[in-house]
Formats: C-alpha cells, sequence, structure tokens
C-alpha cells in the first residue's frame, strides 16, 4: 500500500503496528480524493501537517484518537463537497467554514471514543503474547454499566491482568476489575492470534435496558468541550459516534435515537454558541466500491441550521 508523504510525512509513521491496515487504507483513499479537490478545499496543507503531527504522538491512545478525529472532519469535508457546498478549512473554530447559496455556516466536528480497557489490554498482551501462545481474557461487565474510565484505573487494571497473565501458572484465574466494570476471566493455551487475546461478553444492547441511555451521557463531555469555544461564524456540532459503544454496528433503532435525543434535549442549556448537535455515524472506505463510501445520520437536534447540516449529510451521491 501507498500512501502520499504529502499526508503521512516519514513512512515509518504508517509502520507502528498500533494503527489497524483498515484504517491506513481507508486515509489512503480519503486523501487521495481530497487531493483532487485541493482547488476547492481552501487550507487543505493544514491537514496534511496535523495528520503529520498527531500520528506521531507518544501515546498511542491519543495519537488515534485524534487520527480518527481528523478522519471524521476530512469525511464530512468530502461529503459537503459532494453535495455542492462550498468548503474552507477554518484556522480555528469553526473546523468547516461553509458555504450555501447565499447561506453560510460553519461545522464543527469531533468524535467520541472513550479509552476502553480492551482496547488498551488489547495492546499490551500483543505485546507479551506471541500468536498462537498465551491466553483468552474474558472481560464481562458488571452493573451498573461504565464506559468512562479514569486513565489511572484503566491503567492499574490493564497491569493486574497482565501481571496474573505473566506470574500465574494456573489453568483459569478470575480478577475482579471493580473500577472498571469488569470481572476478568484470563484462559491459557488458546491458540490464538496476538490481536485476539481479548473477548468482551454479554456487551450487546439487547442484554440490558440502560445501555443506551448510559452510553448515550457518553456524548456530553464532548458537546460541553465544543461549546466552551468561540466560533467566527453560526455552527453546528456534528459528532461521528461510530466508536462509541455499539452505535457504529448496531441498526439504528427508535431505543438507540430515543435516548440519544433525551440527552441533549436535557443538556441543551450546555450547547453554548452551538445552533445545534448533528449525530452520525461513517466506516471504512472501500477503494474498490466507492458507493460504500457513506455517512450515516444517527440523530439531531436544534434549529433550521441543524437541520440542514443533517439533511446534507444525509444526501446520496452516485458513484461517477
Amino acid at each position: 500500500m501507498t500512501i502520499s508523504t504529502d499526508w503521512v510525512g516519514p513512512s515509518h509513521l504508517f509502520e507502528r503496528p498500533w494503527i489497524p491496515p483498515e484504517f491506513l487504507t481507508n486515509v489512503e483513499a480519503l486523501t487521495a480524493r481530497l487531493d483532487q479537490r485541493a482547488d476547492t478545499l481552501a487550507r487543505l496543507a493544514s491537514k496534511r501537517r496535523d495528520f503529520r503531527s498527531y500520528g506521531l504522538l507518544p501515546d498511542q491512545d491519543e495519537a488515534f484518537d485524534q487520527l480518527w478525529r481528523l478522519r471524521s472532519e476530512l469525511v464530512v469535508a468530502d461529503k459537503l463537497l459532494d453535495v455542492d457546498v462550498e468548503v474552507t478549512i477554518g484556522r480555528d473554530s469553526p473546523d468547516l467554514e461553509c458555504r450555501l447559496g447565499d447561506r453560510r455556516f460553519g461545522v464543527e466536528i469531533t468524535t467520541r471514543y472513550p479509552v476502553t480497557i480492551e482496547h488498551a489490554l488489547r495492546t499490551r498482551l500483543a505485546a507479551i503474547c506471541s500468536s498462537g501462545q498465551g491466553c483468552v481474557v474474558f472481560l464481562r461487565r458488571q452493573q451498573p454499566l461504565v464506559f468512562t474510565i479514569h486513565d489511572n484505573a484503566r491503567r492499574a487494571a490493564v497491569e493486574q491482568v497482565v501481571a496474573a497473565v505473566v506470574d500465574s501458572t494456573a489453568p483459569v484465574v478470575s480478577l475482579n476489575l471493580a473500577e472498571t466494570g469488569f470481572t476478568a476471566e484470563i484462559v491459557r493455551g488458546a491458540a490464538i492470534t496476538s490481536e485476539h487475546h481479548v473477548v468482551v461478553e454479554n456487551d450487546m444492547p439487547l442484554h440490558d435496558a440502560d445501555y443506551w441511555p448510559t452510553l448515550a451521557h457518553e456524548i456530553i463531555t464532548s458537546v460541553r468541550d465544543k461549546a466552551a469555544k468561540t466560533y467566527s461564524m453560526d455552527s453546528v456540532l456534528a459528532l461521528d459516534i461510530t466508536r462509541l459503544g455499539w452505535t457504529g454496528q448496531w441498526p439504528i433503532t427508535v431505543e438507540a435515537t430515543s435516548a440519544f435525543d433525551t440527552v441533549l434535549d436535557n443538556y441543551q442549556a450546555e450547547w453554548g454558541p452551538l445552533k445545534g448537535v448533528v449525530l452520525f455515524r461513517s466506516w471504512m472506505w472501500d477503494q474498490t466500491d466507492p458507493a460504500a463510501n457513506t455517512v450515516q445520520l444517527f440523530t439531531f437536534r436544534g434549529g433550521d441550521m441543524a437541520r440542514m447540516v443533517a439533511a446534507l449529510l444525509c444526501v446520496t451521491v452516485s458513484a461517477a
């Protein structure tokens, strides 16, 4: 796979094993499309610089979170360009300065992805257990549901599991990771690839009526963060929730959207200068099937501007 060095800088940047190959393929497809539109997408070079700097951050979780946030921003820019919106990359806030006909509006973009214990644990176990050896860690979610885990609690839980993997000779070890909301069962001797050492059980929405209401509250952190900013024009927040729990994989249901709508309605006073919030999800693009390169509206709240941005993200564009 060849990725433009204009975008990623030194080639070793994308040899870092914690960056999934499908993410790289997706970025290659997306940036190739945007490079063809550089004359209509002002200040694209600034995003090239951001991409290089984010990928070199020493903290893997922070680096991947920033890379994914930038990907979400570029996905929205590409989508708006598809429907003939004039788009300029903002110097500060909003991320995108847009014009449609005689109407100017801004779109601030972010993604919500709480750093989970399963992600951190997979990374650590992949480093100490070779392929075809080691163990499987079964994580079982406790009650009440916990989605955001303090960094120190997450690190302590990961090290507790790693210590049991390294030091214990028992075929099965059970741990209570109370602060993370999980119990862990370590089963030795499984022949698996190094990327699949962690299995999360009983973690699907159908297992708990509180799943969606609890998960929906996770977006408030992002809304508050963006509400604290100053915007150069009236702007809407577009929040990518693809990586938030099961929102990226689960069919869009009334139960799910109602939970997010309720949270947005209850916290509308905390939107600050934002004129609305649009929740969307997106998937890794397939270069061989441009028609599959989709952005899907999850739900939205707000006035006419939020309704307009939501409608623009919903437009289906035929592949050339």
